[in-house]
């Protein structure tokens, strides 16, 4: 069996190359718990608290004064109508 490239972001479909990486699910939540982690630990505000919202859906994000990131926790809502 030939190896997959693995220079390639999950999520993304290669539909003109031989080898196709298709990490979707639980891949691409821990990605995103990832990412909102950092935020907090790098205490960086976001710009658009909106934007932000919307780019962590899957997420239920609160934000403090000063536009960084306070907690997190699953968005039910959004993951009922999945």
């Amino acid at each position: 069996m030939e190896n997959l490239e693995s220079n390639r972001k999950r999520g993304r479909v290669a539909y003109e190359a031989d080898d196709v990486d298709r990490m979707y699910g639980a891949t691409w939540l821990l990605d995103r718990v990832a990412a909102v982690n950092k935020l907090i630990a790098d205490k960086k505000p976001v710009a658009n608290q909106d934007d932000a919202r919307k780019h962590f859906n899957i997420l239920k994000l609160t934000f403090n004064d000063d536009n960084t990131i306070a907690s997190f926790e699953e968005n039910a809502e959004k993951k009922a109508s999945m």
